[in-house]
């Protein structure tokens, strides 16, 4: 699984395998804090969770590296509708591929920050509806502590922003002056904490 998505990654950048620095692959553990939504009238509080995942970064060259992210997660929903309430469970699973930067000049401890683009995809667990996917945007900041030149750990915090098209408009005056704008909406907001193992494999001697 991880093989390709390197592969697809080299390609999309334009880069050989030569320009690689190394290859870091990062097994994740983590607990996301998961918010709420409230809109016409409906109310959906989303449980916080735990949630695992794993990483491939690709050493472009040094302290930068291109990152693709999974991490999944499950949730209990708690609903208040207009004339009825419960509960049900939720799976998030988040996909995004993006930029790190490192920090610093100490090789044994390397802040860093991040940025991704990607999906957020919802699913309910009883299949009582259909999957939802969200365009989502993440950043977040954290650290890389090795111990050895091939091993290390890994720390971060990360906010997902998932996001759904709200519509496109053009405006004209009388004057014949006309703009556009395209707008998009927060439904919610995930803050996820997290740590893993690095195994980083040096692609050159």
């Amino acid at each position: 699984m991880k093989t390709p998505l390197i592969v697809f990654s080299l390609l999309c950048t334009g880069m050989t395998y030569s320009q690689v620095e190394a290859i870091e692959i990062t097994p994740m553990f983590g607990y996301t804090f998961n918010g709420s939504i409230a809109q016409y009238g409906q109310y959906y509080d989303l449980t916080n969770a735990v949630s695992f995942g794993g990483l491939v970064d690709i050493e472009v060259y040094s302290k930068n590296h291109i990152e693709i992210s999974y991490r999944r997660s499950i949730q209990t929903v708690h609903y208040e509708e207009s004339f009825s309430s419960g509960q049900f469970e939720v799976g998030m699973e988040q996909y995004h591929f993006g930029l790190v930067q490192e920090l610093g000049e100490n090789y044994k401890v390397k802040p860093f920050w991040n940025f991704a683009l990607g999906t957020t995809r919802y699913f309910e667990q009883d299949k009582r509806w259909s999957e939802a996917y969200r365009f989502s945007l993440a950043a977040g900041i954290g650290a890389k502590f090795f111990l050895t030149n091939n091993i290390g750990f890994r720390i971060q915090s990360q906010l997902v922003v998932p996001m759904y098209y709200g519509g496109f408009g053009v405006f004209c005056d009388g004057a014949g002056y006309c703009s556009g704008s395209t707008s998009f909406n927060i439904p919610i907001l995930h803050f996820d904490l997290s740590g893993g193992l690095i195994v980083r494999i040096p692609t050159k001697r």
